[in-house]
């Protein structure tokens, strides 16, 4: 069987009969069944686009259309990745079907993330990353970037990251400490941290816990009560947890803070233990450390 192409404007006739005779010429052609029609994805986006602004259609009513496309089955086209581009645009209003089909590409390609500058894709899609001077492009850049200061294991009530030290001190000796000594001792931070937590008595580490629980806490609501991450709320409260950091560990400069994220996203150990708290916690904080270091 052989295999032609189709044109955006054959697509229009055929889906809005708006031109009946070439309506019928464009109905007579995709039924023949000698041909198969190859659409492609430039197509698929002009009609939506042509969809939109021309015709009016809300994007339910494109969704629809499109669909109604697919469904003809002398019509190949990337019908998975269509459909995920189309779902993520009738969700995300903001969104323009062309930055949907971005992440659908990386999505359905295994490509993900989709690296991009527009806030708005980041925060609104998952397989969508922000790209500032803070983005972590390897894990050896975080190596040297993000020192480990050893608190690793989680508060099973508040997915509170703590310190633990050796049971003579009255807490659990810490599984990951050769971990992090072989990662990260080399680093003036975490030879601070070392320094400064050596003496540290339970009172000292239980006012610590307790000042990164309400920390943590705030971060929930925050994020609970849908405030954005990028808002200056948020960004306050990222400052909080990086004086923390500086208070309590080493000093932790904006740039330092700003790669906590990306350092959660190479370990989950990390995003496991945070999001115990609320699910997409990591995430949410990860965003405004970023954006506060990058305003």
């Amino acid at each position: 069987m052989k295999r032609e192409s189709l044109d955006t404007n054959v697509l229009l006739r055929l889906m809005c009969k708006d031109v009946p005779a070439q309506y019928e010429l464009a109905k007579r052609l995709v039924t023949s069944e000698r041909t198969r029609f190859f659409v492609s994805d430039t197509a698929v986006t002009e009609f939506v686009f042509a969809l939109e602004r021309h015709y009016k259609f809300s994007r339910s009513q494109i969704q629809q259309a499109v669909q109604d496309l697919l469904s003809i089955t002398t019509i190949d086209c990337n019908r998975e990745l269509i459909s995920v581009a189309l779902e993520l645009y009738c969700t995300h209003k903001s969104l323009s079907y062309e930055d949907c089909y971005f992440a659908a590409s990386a999505e359905t390609m295994n490509a993900a993330p989709l690296w991009t500058f527009d806030k708005d894709l980041a925060s609104k899609l998952s397989s969508a990353k922000l790209l500032t001077r803070f983005s972590p492009y390897n894990l050896s850049h975080l190596v040297d970037s993000i020192p480990w200061v050893g608190f690793m294991l989680a508060d099973e009530q508040k997915g509170i990251p703590v310190n633990v030290h050796d049971e003579t001190n009255g807490f659990a000796t810490d599984p990951y400490k050769d971990e992090a000594a072989e990662m990260w001792g080399h680093t003036d931070a975490y030879k601070e941290s070392q320094r400064r937590t050596q003496n540290y008595s339970a009172a000292d580490w239980d006012r610590y816990k307790i000042e990164a629980a309400d920390i943590n806490d705030r971060f929930v609501a925050l994020m609970q009560s849908q405030t954005p991450a990028d808002s200056p709320e948020a960004h306050a409260l990222a400052e909080e947890h990086r004086q923390l950091i500086s208070r309590w560990f080493y000093e932790c400069p904006p740039e330092m803070h700003a790669n906590f994220g990306a350092l959660w996203e190479s370990d989950q150990r990390f995003k496991k233990n945070i999001d115990k708290a609320a699910e997409g916690l990591s995430a949410y904080m990860a965003e405004a450390f970023q954006t506060a270091a990058a305003a």
